[in-house]
């Protein structure tokens, strides 16, 4: 935080104030952390995703046996989305939240070094 906050003074030419630097410091990071936690607890309070496949036929199909044109509810019915696809839209979900965190893990662990050094030697 102090050396974002020495390039932001090099930028503007004033330090920003300690309520930035709390949002910065705390906040942000506790923001990031509820949203990823609650979107984890909610998707498995949910449970296995599902939707609603219709197995019946059309009304011309109907008419063309000699029955009423009328669907029945009872040829709708719940089906489980297929494990590849949740498998799909969990990765999907956890790219878009996991960005931060992990690039700030890597960052400080220093398991990838910068080029942005090289620019500045």
């Amino acid at each position: 935080v102090n050396r974002f906050c020495s390039d932001i003074k090099g930028m503007i030419g004033f330090e920003p104030n300690i309520y930035f630097k709390a949002c910065w410091l705390v906040v942000c990071p506790l923001v990031i952390l509820v949203l990823i936690l609650s979107g984890i607890v909610l998707s498995a309070l949910k449970g296995y995703p599902t939707y609603d496949k219709f197995v019946g036929c059309d009304n011309q199909t109907l008419i063309d046996q000699g029955l009423r044109p009328q669907a029945v509810s009872s040829w709708v019915v719940t089906d489980k989305y297929p494990t590849g696809l949740v498998i799909i839209i969990v990765l999907m979900n956890m790219a878009s939240c996991l960005l931060i965190p992990g690039y700030a893990l890597i960052n400080q662990f220093s398991v990838i070094k910068s080029s942005f050094g090289k620019l500045r030697n």
